[in-house]
């Protein structure tokens, strides 16, 4: 009697373990999604061990060869800029509408029809190409495997973004233009070795294996690709696509950002510009009908206090009795950032800006500064665009 009730105990035990085993089989099944379901769960932001890592060993014999700050750029530097930047130079909205098409596999999606907007011509690239040819025109050849990653993910994701919505109008019929600011920067590799040699040509290399590294990756947010802006450098905090452009997209929030702690970008991050009383009221004398009436009044007379928005930058400030957003104020003295302190002199005016760009979407420096820190590409977009999944094309 008792041998057949151990015997039963034993088949209960192997009963309940057989059932536990599939429940966490089953499990795991759930959380591995093929590159046929098109989408990636949250978790895979975690995941970055051995995806990157045969490119990342590409990667070691180009990284940091480019210690001539004149040479990092898709131009050659003039300023301490180091990083170029989607719309840098201008505050024009961009189209922050939620996209309703889903991705759609039986779309042609791995080829993209490019507008050079400075030839004037139209060509058809592999879309792995294209996300090289602005990983390199976008940030500095010695960026960290990580942040170049981060980069071709964002850039592939825009690219996608108007490869689906369809609208050509200003791109001569193409998906996208090499205009930063109005889609993303570009430079080919012919174009790039032509003006650095074999540097130019192990850089662009290395673009290309972010690229590779990334094939496919996109970024979704309920299911559609989004508008994943970028710029070259937030301070301390990046901006809402609210606050700028007015366009409320949830992951498009104001987070924080880690390059003005890195000692070694913050020269990059914090810059100054100088205007003398003459220069100040010429560049604002369209804007400010009567702005000549102040040459001899003191500064604190006619430019009044900053109001500041939820990321730090100026919302708000009076010159001459006009109120202007940090931005107009911006594109009007062609500061690098709206996010700026002002400092009166007696015949000039030093305006300190802390950060590059729009300030929107993933920051270049603070992607850098979190890929020295050891943080993957998954790491660095779900920071700087939370919310968002990965999925695959």
């Amino acid at each position: 009697m008792k041998g057949r009730r151990h015997t039963r105990l034993i088949m209960l035990i192997m009963i309940v373990f057989s059932a536990a085993v599939i429940v966490v089989y089953s499990a795991r099944e759930k959380q591995t999604v093929s590159r046929a379901d098109g989408i990636y769960s949250d978790t895979l932001y975690r995941r970055a061990a051995g995806i990157t890592a045969e490119a990342a060993v590409a990667h070691e014999d180009t990284d940091n060869i480019f210690t001539d700050q004149a040479v990092i750029n898709k131009e050659e530097n003039t300023s301490d800029t180091v990083i170029t930047d989607t719309q840098s130079n201008n505050d024009e909205a961009v189209d922050t509408s939620a996209k309703e098409k889903s991705v759609d596999n039986d779309k042609d999606i791995e080829t993209v029809m490019v507008f050079d907007h400075r030839l004037g011509t139209v060509s058809e690239m592999e879309l792995d190409e294209y996300v090289a040819c602005v990983v390199t025109a976008e940030m500095p050849g010695d960026s960290p495997f990580e942040a170049l990653c981060a980069q071709a993910v964002a850039a592939r994701t825009l690219a996608v973004n108007y490869i689906l919505a369809d609208k050509k109008d200003g791109h001569m019929g193409a998906d996208i233009c090499t205009d930063s600011g109005h889609c993303q920067s570009f430079v080919k590799r012919d174009e790039y070795t032509e003006r650095y040699g074999e540097k130019g040509s192990a850089v662009f290399d290395t673009a290309m294996n972010a690229a590779k590294a990334t094939t496919g990756l996109i970024l979704l947010y309920d299911d559609q690709p989004i508008v994943a802006v970028f710029h070259a450098s937030s301070g301390g905090a990046t901006a809402s696509g609210k606050e700028v452009w007015g366009g409320d997209l949830a992951y498009l929030k104001s987070v924080e950002s880690g390059e003005i702690y890195d000692e070694t970008l913050r020269d990059k991050v914090i810059s100054e510009a100088v205007f003398t009383r003459e220069e100040l009221i010429a560049k604002l004398e369209n804007a400010v009908p009567g702005i000549s009436e102040y040459k001899e009044s003191p500064f604190h007379l006619w430019i009044g206090e900053k109001e500041r928005s939820e990321s730090g930058r100026v919302a708000s400030v009076t010159i001459g009795g006009k109120k202007f957003s940090g931005s107009e104020v911006r594109k009007l003295l062609g500061l690098r950032s709206a996010d700026f302190e002002i400092r009166f002199d007696e015949d000039s005016v030093t305006f300190i800006t802390e950060g590059y760009g729009h300030g929107v979407g993933m920051s270049q420096l603070g992607a850098i500064a979190m890929a020295r820190k050891g943080e993957s590409f998954y790491s660095i977009l779900a920071a700087y665009y939370p919310g968002t999944v990965i999925g695959i094309l």
